[in-house]
């Protein structure tokens, strides 16, 4: 790890969605003569995370060498915090080169006006270059610039200072602007809940910053966390008996003092939860997150609806055996009993759902399904569908019928 101060002389990439910048720059070395960092004779290729940057910007940074089999010898930046120029000559070369229409003319008005305050000045006050007549627009958008950068510079030393990795620092900022230190400071769970952290990186955050670990939030949070959990792994809820146990899963290596959180105020939270309606608490027992129950209900109630209308299209349990034995002896194919009785289910049921381990038949049934439709009802329109377009495209494939997606 080296660090070292640079000044860039050429942007080679800046990614403005992920902030992730390439650019070469010139090392410099502090002259005591001089009383100030000179250029030297080395310059080396950085990559990093940089909100913006401009010819002319100077970093204190620090880096590891690293060999990228296409570019050759970089410096990968893990830490950098930009120096403003604090020389009449850098302030020169920052503002001729990043501000569109200064003229080595209006820059000495400028330099004349503000001196060492030059760019200081500019972030402070909007109208500070209104004596320039230069255009309104591109003032402000090298004044926003500048801004923007303090604000997502600020985020990164903290993540840095936190060991965070320093990726998550755009969308922090695109989504927090100016604020992003002191929402991760008064509430580390608020990235968690916003999709950028997971709830991991959340909690070691809080525990790092020093909270309380036995606290109530920290307890609320531990238990939507363990809710979510389970519901990406496909439960629908988790039962109020099983949440302690299954809590521990989502924090980190408990210490001496085992699970941190008294029955008490377990039941505090789950109420404020539910108060707050994240949750909804079904027979005093089962925990579903909200979003979870309202859809389960939605769901059942559509369920409920094709149960209880009448089917658009019977056959008789005759037909379909008759067509069963024809299909069977064109297609050389001999059905399982199982496979028997879902085809009889699906063409005589409102609703029929066929389940079953990889190999089982499923694919098998359905086309047969789909066969006896076409052979006894061939004007039938019959619709596939799949959760996404990969899956639409597979169940194509499969059963040589158009499919799209569920929502489309």
């Amino acid at each position: 790890m080296r660090e070292m101060d640079v000044v860039v002389q050429k942007v080679i990439y800046h990614n403005k969605e992920s902030a992730y910048s390439v650019f070469s720059g010139t090392v410099l070395r502090w002259s005591n003569r001089k009383k100030d960092y000179m250029p030297t004779r080395e310059t080396q290729t950085f990559v990093g995370y940089f909100f913006c940057i401009f010819p002319g910007d100077r970093f204190h940074l620090e880096g590891a060498e690293v060999f990228n089999k296409d570019y050759g010898t970089q410096y990968l930046v893990s830490k950098s915090s930009r120096q403003e120029p604090a020389t009449l000559t850098e302030i020169r070369n920052f503002l001729l080169r990043n501000v569109k229409g200064m003229t080595p003319k209006r820059l000495e008005k400028v330099i004349d006006r503000y001196g060492l305050d030059a760019i200081h000045a500019l972030r402070q006050d909007p109208n500070a270059y209104d004596f320039l007549k230069i255009p309104k627009h591109e003032l402000d958008e090298i004044r926003s610039a500048i801004l923007s950068n303090e604000a997502f510079e600020d985020i990164l030393a903290y993540l840095q200072t936190h060991h965070i990795d320093c990726r998550y620092a755009y969308d922090l900022h695109h989504l927090y602007g100016e604020n992003a230190r002191t929402t991760l400071s008064q509430n580390p769970y608020t990235p968690y809940l916003d999709g950028i952290f997971d709830f991991s990186l959340a909690d070691s955050l809080y525990c790092s910053l020093g909270y309380d670990p036995c606290a109530m939030k920290r307890c609320l949070y531990t238990v939507l966390a363990e809710l979510r959990r389970d519901s990406g792994n496909g439960s629908v809820f988790t039962r109020r008996i099983d949440l302690k146990d299954r809590m521990v899963g989502v924090l980190p290596a408990l210490g001496e003092g085992g699970f941190p959180f008294e029955d008490k105020m377990l039941d505090e939270a789950i109420n404020m939860l539910e108060v707050s309606r994240h949750i909804v608490v079904e027979n005093k027992e089962d925990l579903y997150l909200g979003r979870n129950y309202y859809d389960e209900l939605k769901v059942s109630s559509c369920l409920h609806g094709f149960m209880t209308e009448p089917k658009r299209l019977f056959y008789r349990s005759g037909d379909i055996d008759s067509f069963l034995q024809d299909y069977q002896k064109q297609t050389r194919l001999t059905f399982a009993s199982e496979q028997i009785a879902a085809v009889h289910n699906a063409l005589t049921s409102p609703l029929s759902i066929i389940s079953g381990g990889p190999g089982t038949g499923k694919t098998q049934t359905i086309n047969t399904i789909i066969a006896a439709i076409r052979n006894m009802t061939p004007d039938a329109i019959i619709r596939a569908c799949a959760p996404t377009g990969k899956a639409a495209i597979r169940v194509s494939e499969l059963t040589n019928v158009p499919a799209s997606t569920i929502h489309s």
